[in-house]
């Protein structure tokens, strides 16, 4: 899975090859803070989601 920044926030796409997987791993994500955007799509061969951070600390001066 790769992630990308955007307006201080940390998006990523979460995919599974079955629903139920997908589930799971959105509750686990959502443990650590992140949050599902949108909803559960077909995607590739698989299911697919949109999730978020709350944002992005950054060191030093931008």
């Amino acid at each position: 899975m790769g992630a990308w920044i955007r307006d201080g926030k940390v998006w990523k796409i979460v995919t599974s090859l079955s629903k139920t997987k997908l589930e799971r791993l959105i509750k686990n994500h959502e443990q650590r803070g992140w949050k599902m955007v949108g909803e559960i799509k077909p995607h590739s061969r698989g299911y697919g989601c949109l999730m978020t951070t709350g944002g992005v600390k950054r060191n030093g001066p931008s």
